[in-house]
């Protein structure tokens, strides 16, 4: 049987939930040959877990909306003759009719999509988590890079504040308090981003380091040598998941406990309904959503992901490291101090 997924729509995130659904489809039909089609601007992502057979890339034309239009680019593989026996393109409009249906508090777009592709391949599937292969010279570019900034590491967070979409990003303020706490504890903090300002600016007023604009396998060693990661809704939240680093996810307009559920290394907060003049948000926003109102909030300026304290995220990202290295600290006034005569690296 062969199978061409679409990777069109969404991003850095959706990329990896896709080739979770992939590599699901290839544990459960060994035999199927699996065509992977994304845009160019991803392609250096879905290389980072070959669970495909082929990957095609696909020209930047733009991403689709909620109508579920199609990109040209995509549809010429189709017209081009190559004999697929079935076409997996999650974002057409009888996903969008299914997730207004079931609804994004229930299930996530990884598990949203398998099933979608287990009715139409007539076999069970559940996503599979992807591992992010290892690239020997990222991976020394990476430690030389850390001891250049750092000389020697110790406990070394990561964060990604802010995203593509302005509400879902967090505010300088959340930023000033997850780096203040954390560096009471001596962590060495990195702020990832795929542009230079205002990161740049930021770290330079809070005394951190900055990694913007690196390729995918740079980024994915450095978050790799991380000892924890917070996040808002972004695509290294998944990447930080599928290296099983101990993250927090910050959420609005995603129900984070459904989102972080396929990473055992995650955890999430989302903010809950705020009062807004001229707006009825007396439900999260994430419930809003599956009530068909999404964009028209957001782009009036929603507020609801900045009432999310930066301490309470970086208090629980502690105790997300210390669980998973199987630690009890009787406070975190001593992790600080733990962590660094256990842990330090050499």
């Amino acid at each position: 049987m062969r199978i061409q997924v679409l990777g069109d729509g969404g991003g850095i995130g959706d990329t990896l939930g896709r080739l979770s659904v992939i590599r699901a489809i290839k544990l459960a039909l060994p035999e199927t040959i699996v065509w992977f089609v994304v845009p160019e601007h991803l392609v250096d992502w879905a290389l980072l877990s070959p669970v495909y057979d082929q990957l095609v890339s696909a020209p930047n034309k733009g991403r689709r909306g909620l109508n579920g239009a199609a990109s040209p680019s995509h549809y010429s593989y189709i017209k081009a003759g190559y004999p697929f026996d079935v076409t997996l393109d999650f974002y057409d409009p009888a996903e969008i009719a299914e997730t207004q249906t079931i609804g994004p508090v229930k299930y996530s777009r990884p598990e949203l999509w398998s099933k979608i592709a287990s009715r139409l391949l007539n076999v069970p599937l559940q996503p599979q988590r992807c591992r992010l292969q290892t690239f020997d010279d990222a991976s020394t570019q990476a430690l030389l890079q850390l001891r250049a900034m750092f000389g020697k590491l110790s406990l070394l967070i990561g964060l990604q504040p802010l995203a593509h979409w302005q509400w879902r990003s967090l505010a300088f303020q959340q930023v000033v308090d997850v780096v203040a706490r954390l560096k009471r504890l001596g962590a060495q903090l990195i702020l990832f981003h795929h542009e230079v300002e205002p990161v740049t600016r930021w770290a330079k007023q809070l005394g951190v380091a900055t990694i913007v604009a690196a390729k995918p396998a740079n980024i994915v060693e450095l978050m790799r040598l991380c000892d924890g990661f917070i996040s808002c809704d972004s695509g290294l939240f998944h990447a930080a998941g599928m290296l099983n680093i101990p993250t927090v996810g910050l959420f609005a307009q995603t129900d984070g406990d459904v989102t972080s559920r396929g990473y055992s290394s995650c955890s999430s907060i989302t903010a809950q309904a705020v009062e807004r003049a001229g707006l009825d948000c007396t439900m999260p926003c994430y419930r809003r959503w599956s009530h068909g109102c999404y964009k028209p909030v957001c782009e009036r300026g929603c507020q609801a992901l900045h009432n999310i304290s930066g301490v309470a995220a970086a208090n629980m990202l502690l105790k997300q490291i210390t669980k998973q290295r199987g630690m009890h600290l009787p406070s975190y006034a001593l992790a600080g101090r733990l962590f660094y005569n256990k842990y330090r690296r050499v």
